[in-house]
């Protein structure tokens, strides 16, 4: 599907200067203890009932191209920490990484922390935004 006039201009921006401006990244964690594999696989349901996620962009054309690819290729990431206090250099470190602009537009992270789990979601603004 071709980008809306909102998302071209994200687009044209972030080309132009070379990186993100339009990252959404959080992290959420519960304090409960839960398997790894657990874990995996309900960030795996949400990438299954949750069609958005699972855009991809495509810069190979004359003009830029969203596109959706089913989420059974999509791997998930664990992330284990000592402690809580860790998670803001991961979410700063997340949130820093730029996307391939020829790849997935979101990413979800399985955290494992001594106490429970929890996760990184990433979000590319082309996706979360209400114009998308």
């Amino acid at each position: 599907m071709k980008l809306t006039k909102p998302q071209q201009l994200i687009y044209d921006i972030e080309k132009t200067i070379g990186g993100p401006v339009a990252v959404m990244c959080g992290i959420m964690t519960v304090d409960k203890l839960c398997p790894e594999e657990d874990v995996v696989a309900a960030i795996k349901k949400l990438y299954e009932t949750n069609e958005t996620l699972n855009y991809r962009l495509d810069v190979s054309a004359p003009e830029p191209q969203m596109y959706y690819k089913s989420p059974e290729d999509r791997e998930v990431k664990v992330i284990r920490v000592e402690s809580l206090s860790e998670l803001d250099a991961i979410g700063k470190a997340e949130a820093a990484k730029p996307f391939d602009m020829n790849g997935w537009l979101s990413d979800l992270t399985a955290i494992i922390h001594p106490n429970g789990y929890g996760m990184v979601i990433k979000v590319h603004h082309l996706l979360g935004d209400a114009w998308s």
